[in-house]
């Protein structure tokens, strides 16, 4: 399972530099996405940090808060501590919690009035509103207003009838247009793998499960998978970008253990759109299939995808194709992970949304450059103008370890009121456009000798 990647030790590093840009995706270009201009990463200087942490939730509202919970600690233990970061002012603040159990893997995310919600995670399964092997499916609420967390799970509900199971590696987004809150997917109890999608209408306090659609070359789905989340457009939607399975995919020779397939979800239509890459597979001209890295989306609905993590056998079929320069092979805080094929990614990437193509900012990486890293979370602060991340896995004297520093890119993006409405309702397309332009740097990776995949 993919949380067991604390257990890993920096094996290799990454080498020379070459540059090209990869192809655009199946959108057809309509206006310009807005440029961002001589940004970078830049690590904030932050009084009071949290501990250090990976595998945690993390939320933004539109009032400059950032909101982090729960995670897993230095050692694997599951945290139960609340925070609140203003990157205006660069300050973090405790939270209180006596209501919301830890959790590892819990997601967070918030309403058009500010107020916070958590579901699902890793816990104790001894404690209330978990499996018999520990998948929290309970849904908690917190009021800014209050300072206080309450337990919106009542208690005679059956999981998986008229309530969603308790999961992990799962989607769950808030879309503060309808008042709605939305969970996707992941693995459930018993390590199922799930893609059942269910929303939570935040004014009668009921979820109910949505009849999905598909719009995708061969009338392809979105197979059952672990996924790390799904990001909200600002526009009545959401992202999905890739996953990982548990299992082979029928008939093939091998899991396809990552797919890096690009979907959007409309949440008007309940149709998912298939934007690029292969339904349920892997593309070499796509972005680089990973686990654990930050995504989000700025408020013209453009989507981010920061470094992260992927774990195969031998000779991985990442290694085929000249992205295999972001990767490099690792392990974590100490423990010996040279021959698990582990491998952090270096890259970030912006899908521009209304060009329908990708863009390569590699090189726009700052503080975060050549340091290949395992995120975990990624936020927009539209307030700021923003994206900010925490914590995670970053190199620190020669492995990687959980972090407690905090860092923002500058986004040239409209702050104010939300744009209404939905505009993401192309169909995809079976051949790429043009391709994007960007300088970027790729590196040549240089893979280690591995057995069996490992997560």
């Amino acid at each position: 399972m993919p949380r067991r990647l604390i257990f890993l030790l920096l094996a290799a590093a990454l080498g020379a530099l070459a540059a090209a840009a990869l192809p655009a995706r199946l959108r057809p270009a309509a206006m310009p996405a807005l440029a961002t201009r001589g940004a970078a990463w830049t690590s904030l200087d932050v009084d009071s940090a949290p501990p250090p942490r990976s595998q945690y939730g993390m939320a933004a509202d539109t009032g400059g808060n950032v909101y982090v919970y729960g995670g897993s600690g230095v050692g694997g233990a599951a945290l139960g501590d609340a925070w609140v970061f203003r990157p205006g002012d660069r300050t973090w603040r405790a939270i209180a919690n006596g209501v919301v159990p830890p959790l590892i893997e819990p997601h967070l995310a918030t309403d058009a009035v500010g107020n916070v919600y958590e579901f699902g995670g890793i816990g104790n399964a001894a404690g209330g509103h978990f499996s018999y092997d520990g998948h929290s499916y309970g849904l908690y609420e917190y009021s800014p207003a209050s300072g206080a967390w309450s337990d919106l799970t009542p208690p005679d509900i059956t999981p998986g009838a008229g309530w969603p199971l308790g999961r992990e590696d799962f989607g769950f987004a808030g879309d503060p247009l309808t008042g709605r809150l939305y969970v996707f997917a992941g693995e459930g109890p018993t390590d199922a793998p799930l893609n059942d999608l269910w929303t939570y209408d935040l004014a009668s306090h009921r979820w109910s499960e949505v009849g999905q659609r598909y719009s995708a070359p061969g009338g392809a789905t979105i197979d059952p998978r672990e996924i790390y989340n799904i990001s909200y457009d600002y526009h009545g939607g959401f992202y999905l970008f890739g996953g990982s399975y548990l299992f082979a995919a029928k008939g093939a020779a091998a899991p396809p253990l990552y797919a890096n397939d690009l979907w959007h979800f409309d949440g008007a239509s309940q149709i998912w759109t298939l934007l690029g890459g292969k339904a349920n597979g892997y593309d070499r001209e796509m972005p680089l299939p990973r686990h654990y890295y930050g995504q989000s989306c700025d408020q013209d609905g453009n989507f981010y995808l920061l470094d992260g993590y992927v774990s195969d056998a031998a000779v991985p079929p990442y290694f085929g194709g000249r992205q295999a320069a972001h990767l490099g092979a690792v392990g974590f805080d100490g423990k010996d992970g040279s021959a698990v094929g582990a491998y952090a990614i270096e890259d970030f990437w912006r899908y521009m949304a209304r060009e329908g193509s990708w863009l390569d900012l590699t090189n726009t990486l700052g503080d975060l450059a050549n340091k290949p890293a395992i995120p975990y979370a990624m936020v927009t602060d539209p307030y700021g103008g923003q994206l900010v991340t925490f914590g995670g896995w970053h190199p620190a004297g020669g492995t990687l370890r959980q972090s407690s520093g905090s860092w923002s890119y500058p986004l040239l993006a409209r702050l104010g009121p939300t744009p209404a409405g939905p505009w993401l309702a192309s169909p995809a397309r079976a051949t790429p456009l043009p391709s994007a332009t960007a300088a970027v740097a790729w590196r040549k990776a240089v893979p280690t000798a591995s057995p069996s995949p490992r997560r």
